[in-house]
């Protein structure tokens, strides 16, 4: 049987024409043409749009339309309408009605790009902004556009280069220079993100972000003083963040300054209370300073809250050793390596456990803690005198000997 779309019609032996979406004007009939009318009428739908009355906003947009077909600015408006809508296709075909009526309308191009770039079609999106950019070179945002598309895409040398445009045209916002820096990060130029990043707060010195990334590098390039000024300027603008109080509390820790790190840590975990890396750091630093039985219920609360964190296990296993509770340093271990069988550290942790009193088995912990990582085994070995007592085994040397074969493989 073929299509019904070919078949002729029984009663008057004609075919059907095939089926064509009707135009976006033709869904209202066109009534006699009265520019005065069709603009208060426009203003009317304005009005009633500003109001979020979308419905009848849409109503006396198509009634303006009627009165004035040529009229490119209900078009657009619909357009701005249907997105809110979530209905692309009508607002794709309301935008590009609006550039048929006028071809270099660049606020038009820019919605239309808007709207392809949310649907995903970035090469479409990517030529409506590049229009925006030669009928509007002098404003900003025609590049900042272009600039974040090309972000998200993933090619950043165009897009730095797009963004070195926005702040030509607006040197003196500092945003645009935070997302150059972020930028920069991204693509591995350290030193040109600092240099954005302190335009950023040049320019917005209330900008967090810019200043916690700030601060970010100058802790991994070692420079601390500068680091923590940064994040006492982002908690300055926003204190709220339980990430910015983490960040200095880690900071502090590195300076030795164990009490201010301290503090830190429980302000971070004032705002997020339930962040259980944040609790782990904190009994990290309560073993640190050689409050052991803190440290160790901190670990354990961890636990409670959440059974699957591995670190939190591993770190109560340490403490436990330390606190002479062998059989649940033990137990701690054994359940990091159920969690996770490649758990280096567990394995670790179990061998310097039976070092003393059972180095066979010692020696076959750390055959699996060097089967996960040998490189991080005989670090670990060799700077931890918890394995002093099988040093003098022979067992042991044959031991170091097939790690160090191991790391010699990797290596090549």
């Amino acid at each position: 049987m073929s299509d019904a779309k070919d078949t002729e019609n029984s009663a008057t032996g004609s075919k059907k024409p095939p089926y064509r979406p009707k135009p976006l004007t033709s869904l209202y009939p066109v009534a006699a043409f009265d520019a005065q009318e069709a603009d208060e009428l426009f203003s009317k739908a304005l009005l009633l749009h500003c109001r979020q009355s979308y419905k009848l906003a849409e109503k006396f947009y198509w009634q303006s339309i009627k009165k004035n077909p040529d009229d490119h600015r209900p078009y657009h408006h619909l357009g701005l309408l249907y997105r809110t809508y979530k209905i692309p296709e009508k607002a794709e075909a309301a935008f590009r009605k609006v550039l048929e009526l006028k071809p270099n309308d660049a606020d038009a191009w820019r919605a239309l790009g808007n709207l392809l770039e949310k649907n995903g079609r970035m090469e479409e999106a990517e030529a409506a902004y590049r229009k925006v950019v030669v009928l509007k070179p002098y404003e900003g945002n025609s590049w900042r556009c272009l600039a974040e598309l090309l972000e998200k895409v993933g090619r950043l040398e165009e897009a730095v280069t797009a963004y070195l445009k926005t702040i030509e045209v607006e040197p003196d916002f500092g945003y645009d220079w935070s997302y150059l820096g972020q930028i920069f990060e991204a693509l591995g130029r350290k030193e040109e993100a600092i240099r954005a990043y302190r335009k950023a707060v040049l320019y917005e010195s209330d900008d967090a972000d810019a200043w916690v990334k700030l601060g970010s590098l100058w802790h991994d390039l070692g420079q601390l003083a500068d680091a923590e000024d940064a994040f006492c300027q982002a908690l300055y603008s926003f204190s709220e963040d339980g990430q910015t109080w983490y960040r200095l509390a880690v900071l502090l820790w590195d300076l030795d300054r164990s009490g201010e790190a301290e503090a830190a840590f429980r302000q971070a975990l004032s705002v997020d209370p339930d962040d259980d890396f944040e609790w782990q750091e904190l009994g990290r630093v309560a073993q640190g300073l050689g409050r052991k039985e803190e440290a160790a219920a901190i670990c354990r609360q961890v636990l409670e809250q959440n059974p699957k964190p591995i670190e939190a296990v591993i770190g109560l296993g340490h403490v436990l050793v330390q606190l002479g509770c062998e059989a649940e340093a033990e137990a701690a271990y054994r359940k990091a390596i159920a969690i996770n069988a490649n758990s280096f550290h567990a394995y670790c942790g179990l061998g310097f456990l039976k070092a003393a009193s059972e180095p066979a088995a010692a020696l076959q912990w750390l055959r699996q803690a060097g089967a996960c990582n040998a490189f991080r085994t005989l670090y670990y070995i060799g700077n931890n005198a918890l394995f002093d007592p099988l040093r003098s085994l022979p067992e042991f040397q044959t031991l170091i000997e097939e790690l160090q074969h191991e790391q010699e493989k990797a290596r090549l």
